[in-house]
């Protein structure tokens, strides 16, 4: 799956090749993929930096 990230500042990220998606967390949500320069790991991105998030169905 993909999941994008849309952030305060007008930018956005995509997340190819995910395997865990948690958009529940209270201050965070933890994403585990390959970010958009191709590194793989997992991330918990805050939410006070997110504008919106969602997961790309195909």
């Amino acid at each position: 799956m993909s999941v994008v990230v849309v952030y305060r500042d007008g930018s956005s990220e995509t997340f190819t090749e995910v395997t865990h998606f948690d958009a529940t967390g209270p201050t965070s949500v933890e994403i585990t993929g390959t970010d958009s320069s191709g590194v793989s790991a997992s991330w918990w991105i805050p939410w006070e930096i997110i504008k919106k998030v969602g997961q790309i169905l195909k």
